[in-house]
Order: C-alpha cells, then sequence, then structure tokens
C-alpha cells in the first residue's frame, strides 16, 4: 500500500462573464460547483499517479465522480477572486472522499474571505472500464 501523501491542494480561480447568470453579476452555481470537482479531482489525480510523492503511481488509470453533496453559503459575483481548497477526507478500497470549500478573498472588506460554497465529492478509481482498487491509504 501507497500513502496519501498530497492531502490538500489550494487553487485560486477569477469570476468572469461568462461564468454569471444572465442576472449578472451573480455566478452561476453549476460553473461554481463545476470548478470544486475539478479542483478535486486533480487532487485524487496527483496521488493516483504517484505525482504527489505517493510511491509510483497506482494500478488506476483514473478516478470518475460518483457522489456530490454541495451547498452555496453565499454568492460568488463577477470578479470577485475565489480560494478553492480541496483536502482528502476519507479513503476506502475503491474511492476517494474530498472535501471542498470555497473562499472569496477580494471583495469589499464586509466579503473578504467569507465562505461561500462547500461540498463532499466521491470519486471511484478506475483502470480501464472498470473500477479498481488504488491501493492507497492515509
Amino acid at each position: 500500500m501507497a500513502k496519501i501523501t498530497k492531502r490538500e491542494i489550494k487553487t485560486y480561480k477569477q469570476v468572469f462573464p461568462d461564468m454569471c447568470n444572465p442576472n449578472i453579476p451573480q455566478m452561476f452555481g453549476g460553473a461554481l460547483f463545476s470548478l470544486m470537482d475539478e479542483v478535486a479531482h486533480t487532487l485524487v489525480t496527483l496521488n493516483l499517479h504517484g505525482v504527489a510523492g505517493s510511491g509510483g503511481g497506482t494500478p488506476c488509470d483514473g478516478a470518475v465522480t460518483h457522489t456530490f453533496t454541495g451547498s452555496y453559503v453565499a454568492e460568488p459575483r463577477m470578479g470577485d477572486l475565489l480560494k478553492i481548497t480541496a483536502s482528502v477526507k476519507e479513503v476506502r478500497t475503491k474511492g476517494i472522499g474530498i472535501d471542498v470549500v470555497v473562499h472569496v478573498i477580494s471583495r469589499d472588506n464586509e466579503a473578504h474571505n467569507l465562505k461561500v460554497a462547500e461540498c463532499n465529492i466521491g470519486f471511484v478509481t478506475k483502470s480501464g472500464d472498470k473500477f479498481t482498487p488504488h491501493r492507497l491509504e492515509m
């Protein structure tokens, strides 16, 4: 078994007009949840492929989103700079659970470091078309 060595990643994204609802400046929820899924998948991939120093990788060539439980706490707006943090929450035989939290870090003083969304995403690991044990542990 290889250890999960990359337990958390952070990235930053700015909200552009094409990410907003027709009633600009509000960000479209689907665009935000898509960003959250993308960052969580990156964390899983880093560990599966050994890029994070987990010991040379696993027998898996990828992972797919299996479950998503998320909520908006406040709405991001056009121009906001978002900090997206993904953390490994749990590891199962063929799955990895990731928690993701999004904060607005550049708006007015009222909204500085305001949490706008959070979710838990469950990924199942695959090799080709088959769900495959990843052989990773915390």
